[in-house]
């Protein structure tokens, strides 16, 4: 007995728009721009069509696309200066509705158009810096900042912050520093800005040495707190709170961290 095997194979393309389709757009901020799809055929009618919009990878999907499912509508509403100058990209996937298979991405490109805009020079940034005087010959001085801050919060954070040692005339031969017997703040300036300061030190020949000037004091605050921006790196968002006006607008010693 003979038996025979037909295996029949049929054609089977992934569904497809009935017109060619726009996959390239060049918005300006505040244009409303909206693009209803054609409709879905196919050819060999064995499933349901439907297409999904999804991001590229590694590529900035467009925040302003909004795409109607009711309608297969694109709707574009790039409403902030923000997108200027800037290229999105996304994806149209036309698929079978019960095959993981038999697809076909359309790959598309938003340009907006205008210059980028740099947050550097359109945003009005607080940089604080901070300065201290000589120390006199009663071990007192003061800190003082250049902008108001919360001197309270500094105060009860201050050696989560800053760093207070002296640095003498043969730092060159040892390379090391001498550290403080004692350290505190004697008042609080009403400007939010100056802290004075009395200092205790190991040894009291200490102090005619700054007061000569051969040795220094230095006042420095933690290099790991901060990113190259001059902002609390994200472990040490909590210390924030020693601003006063608009956290994401205000920066440390910018100019410093800009050179790490």
């Amino acid at each position: 007995m003979e038996l025979y095997l037909y295996v029949n194979v049929i054609k089977n393309t992934y569904p497809d728009f009935v017109t060619e389709i726009e996959t390239s757009w060049t918005l300006s901020v505040g244009q409303v721009e909206e693009y209803p799809l054609p409709a879905l055929k196919d050819d060999e009618g064995n499933d349901e069509s439907e297409l999904y919009i999804a991001n590229m990878t590694s590529q900035p999907f467009p925040p302003f696309l909004f795409f109607n499912n009711a309608t297969n509508t694109l709707k574009f509403t790039p409403h902030s200066i923000w997108y200027q100058g800037m290229t999105y990209y996304f994806i149209i996937i036309v698929k079978e509705k019960h095959s993981d298979s038999v697809f076909y991405p359309y790959y598309c490109t938003v340009k907006m158009s205008g210059a980028k805009v740099n947050p550097e020079t359109y945003l009005n940034f607080t940089n604080i810096d901070f300065d201290m005087s000589p120390i006199n010959r009663y071990s007192q001085g003061y800190f003082k900042w250049s902008e108001p801050v919360n001197l309270e919060f500094v105060k009860d954070h201050w050696e989560e912050l800053f760093d207070v040692y002296v640095k003498n005339f043969s730092f060159r031969e040892h390379n090391t520093t001498t550290p403080l017997l004692g350290f505190k703040f004697t008042n609080l300036g009403d400007d939010n800005m100056t802290m004075n300061y009395t200092a205790k030190f190991y040894k009291p020949y200490f102090l005619g040495l700054l007061m000569k000037k051969s040795d220094k004091l230095h006042i420095q605050m933690k290099f790991d707190l901060l990113d190259t921006r001059g902002y609390f790196k994200y472990q040490y968002q909590h210390l924030n709170d020693m601003f006063l006006g608009n956290v994401t607008l205000t920066r440390i010693k910018y100019e410093t961290c800009q050179k790490d």
